[in-house]
């Protein structure tokens, strides 16, 4: 049997024993005979962030991911690394990312990333931010700590969350898309078996798969606030997109923007959310709703809508090629300057 790779947490991480502390006073933690000995536990993590590492030399001239060892620090070009499909985050802030490009650009690069080789390239577990910081940075290289290749996209993934929760840099949106994913690709086969392994419980793990059916764009947005990122309100919201379909999708979701909006500006918690949903949910029935008509433009057909209480006219089509769009668009133009009629 092979030996469990455990994330290497010399290379400057800081502690916060209280990442999952939401989840735990959501639900209450799992209990010690529900965790299997196979999951790995919390680590001594060091203090000091800038403690200065040894990088050894790297000529991409003369060398290749091949002639990289374990358990060293290279200084490697942007074109030989790549980013892990099971990286344990999902959603970065562009704000975030822009701030590490200035940091490392102005005071360098401190604490090493996470790597390791696979298909003559450097997969990169910990520390995509930086590489993306230097990549909108137009930095040409990225330190890296080379550590051995995880025996599973699963033992991937739980190392590269361990490294997350441990730095609070953890959200239930990131969680939501992963573990569908590896849900759905029977990697963990259970709900149940992903709940102990990952050191939680059922119905948080339940909660968490449903933020899935919030939009990704309304995700995005709640990602980016402290508000909106907790499992207790997330959840709440998710909710309002528990029976959305084609039909009412539009509705479902101006419906969340504007109580995603509402509980940041009035820094809402659980409760509130709970009441402030459950309104907007009853008032809906009684909402404006537009009439929208299908027409026809060559071989596509659009949506054409009109709102009259709103003063909102619209006109929208899919897949129309650059030169339909251009022909469409002067005859809109001309139908506006009275050249044609209606």
């Amino acid at each position: 049997m092979k030996k469990k790779i455990l994330p290497n947490l010399s290379l400057a991480l800081k502690p916060n024993t209280d990442g999952n502390a939401m989840l735990q006073a959501l639900e209450g933690s799992p209990k010690a005979s529900e965790v299997p000995a196979e999951v790995r536990s919390p680590a001594q993590v060091p203090n000091d962030l800038t403690s200065p590492r040894e990088v050894a030399p790297f000529d991409p001239r003369r060398m290749g991911p091949d002639d990289l060892k374990v358990g060293v620090v290279y200084d490697l070009p942007l074109s030989m690394l790549v980013r892990s499909d099971n990286n344990a985050r999902v959603f970065y802030k562009p704000g975030e990312v822009e701030e590490m490009a200035e940091n490392l650009s102005t005071k360098g690069q401190k604490v090493a990333a996470i790597g390791y080789v696979r298909d003559n390239a450097v997969v990169i577990i910990d520390g995509q931010k930086r590489f993306n910081a230097c990549t909108l940075g137009k930095m040409p290289t990225l330190k890296v700590y080379i550590q051995e290749q995880p025996e599973s996209a699963i033992d991937e993934y739980e190392t590269s969350r361990y490294i997350n929760t441990e730095r609070s840099t953890q959200t239930p949106f990131d969680d939501a898309i992963r573990w569908s994913k590896f849900l759905d690709e029977k990697l963990y086969a259970s709900q149940d078996e992903l709940a102990k392994r990952l050191k939680t419980n059922a119905p948080a793990v339940s909660k968490t798969l449903g933020l899935n059916r919030i939009p990704m764009p309304l995700r995005r947005m709640m990602a980016d606030e402290p508000q909106t990122s907790t499992l207790a309100v997330a959840y709440e919201i998710s909710n309002i997109f528990t029976g959305l379909n084609d039909s009412n999708a539009e509705e479902l979701e101006a419906i969340g923007e504007e109580v995603i909006k509402a509980v940041i500006k009035k820094g809402l918690g659980r409760m509130q959310t709970i009441e402030l949903v459950r309104s907007k949910m009853e008032g809906k029935k009684t909402r404006v709703r537009g009439d929208t008509v299908q027409v026809k433009f060559g071989e596509h057909r659009g949506d054409l809508k009109v709102v009259p209480s709103r003063g909102e006219f619209s006109l929208s089509f899919k897949g129309l090629k650059e030169d339909e769009i251009e022909e469409l668009k002067r005859r809109v133009e001309a139908v506006l300057a009275g050249q044609l009629t209606m």
